[in-house]
């Protein structure tokens, strides 16, 4: 998936929408631990692109 960002210094947004996605968690209902939605996140300067690494747990409990 790519996501084109309209801004005047995308360099500064993507990183920071990669460190927030990085520390979400969830708690799904019937669960009683939280788990993290990414295991990571790598911004690409080259590209300047974000690289989104889910949480394999994270998907299987979406199912």
């Amino acid at each position: 998936m790519e996501v084109f960002i309209d801004s005047e210094q995308p360099y500064r947004d993507l990183k920071r929408a990669a460190q927030a996605f990085s520390k979400a968690i969830f708690l799904f209902e019937g669960e009683t631990e939280s788990v993290r939605f990414l295991d990571k996140a790598e911004y690409q300067s080259g590209t300047v692109s974000v690289v989104l690494h889910f949480n394999c747990e994270f998907l299987l409990l979406c199912l």
